[in-house]
């Protein structure tokens, strides 16, 4: 996903400068105070949005999988398999 990401950014930056625009704020920061105020001069606050989110992603990966492995109904990475109904022809 983040690769999307920064493919999706890429493209966009290219069409910041084909067009003028300022699309995801690639190319200024935006007037109004926000994240981006405290993040560095351009182009650095861009640097530093990609490693603020692949830190995020990491940190929701690592919490979705500790709540995986804590969730006994879940299947997801087991060996087990689905129990056949009685009466059931089996595969």
């Amino acid at each position: 996903m983040f690769a999307i990401t920064l493919a999706f950014a890429a493209a966009v930056g290219i069409a910041d400068l084909v067009t003028g625009g300022n699309y995801m704020y690639l190319r200024t920061r935006p007037v109004h105070n926000s994240l981006l105020s405290v993040m560095g001069p351009w182009p650095w606050y861009i640097a530093s949005t990609a490693v603020l989110a692949l830190a995020m992603l990491v940190v929701l990966q690592l919490l979705a999988d500790v709540v995986r492995r804590a969730d006994p109904r879940s299947l997801a990475g087991s060996d087990r398999q689905l129990a056949t109904p009685v009466g059931a022809a089996q595969p």
